[in-house]
């Protein structure tokens, strides 16, 4: 069975599509079918290009004197204007919410709301294992901290080797402390008493208790 292909509806693209059609007249004018057949090219032919739908923006970017017709399309000084505003907004956004700061900054608040959440629920449940891995993410949030602090102040290079140096640091720790107690492990005392196991005696109490179950004693 051919698979079926994927298709774009027009009300997925309508919010765009007025400033595809003007990032396309600002490299060029263009006919009505430049417009049909540059657009369609753009979505890979996922979209098939419609003539109505075309006309209806067409004539309200006319309307708004974003373009001009005479033979051919033309954008006009107030259609460059609005259509550099809209990429400046994009690129605000971009800034904000998709940056390499901003990606840092969730990074960082992202381990802090972990470590935060493992340690109260480790606390109120007695898990000593999710207290322990609280800890953990709270050298994540030391290593993002830095690489944010690096990225605003633009020395991402040094940032990342700063922590690296500290993240490095504490696995040497961890390692000299663990083969430290391997090496002088603890001793464990205890009292004559505290565990009293008669491995004879329970042998041979199970054996009798057999045998009568066999007889039917039991």
């Amino acid at each position: 069975m051919p698979k079926k292909r994927l298709k774009i509806k027009n009300f997925q693209l309508k919010k765009n599509l007025k400033w595809h059609i003007l990032r396309l007249l600002r490299l060029n004018s263009r006919t009505k079918q430049e417009l049909i057949d540059k657009l369609s090219d753009m979505y890979l032919g996922y979209w098939q290009a419609n003539d109505k739908l075309i006309d209806i923006y067409l004539s309200r970017l006319a309307d708004e004197g974003l373009i001009e017709y005479s033979d051919t399309y033309e954008i006009t000084e107030k259609g460059l204007e609005a259509l550099g505003k809209k990429e400046k907004d994009i690129e605000r956004y971009y800034l904000r919410h998709l940056s390499k700061e901003a990606c840092a900054a969730y990074s960082l608040w992202g381990n802090v709301g972990l470590s935060a959440l493992e340690f109260i629920i480790g606390f109120l449940s007695g898990s000593i294992g999710l207290i322990a891995d609280a800890i953990h993410t709270a050298v994540d949030i030391i290593a993002s901290a830095i690489t944010w602090i690096g990225i605003k102040i633009n020395k991402e290079a040094q940032a990342a080797l700063v922590g690296g140096i500290i993240l490095c640091g504490i696995g040497v720790f961890i390692a000299f402390t663990s083969i430290t107690k391997i090496s002088q492990p603890a001793q464990i005392g205890m009292r004559q008493g505290d565990v009293s196991f008669d491995i004879p005696s329970e042998i041979s109490n199970l054996t009798f208790e057999n045998i009568k179950s066999l007889r039917g004693e039991i």
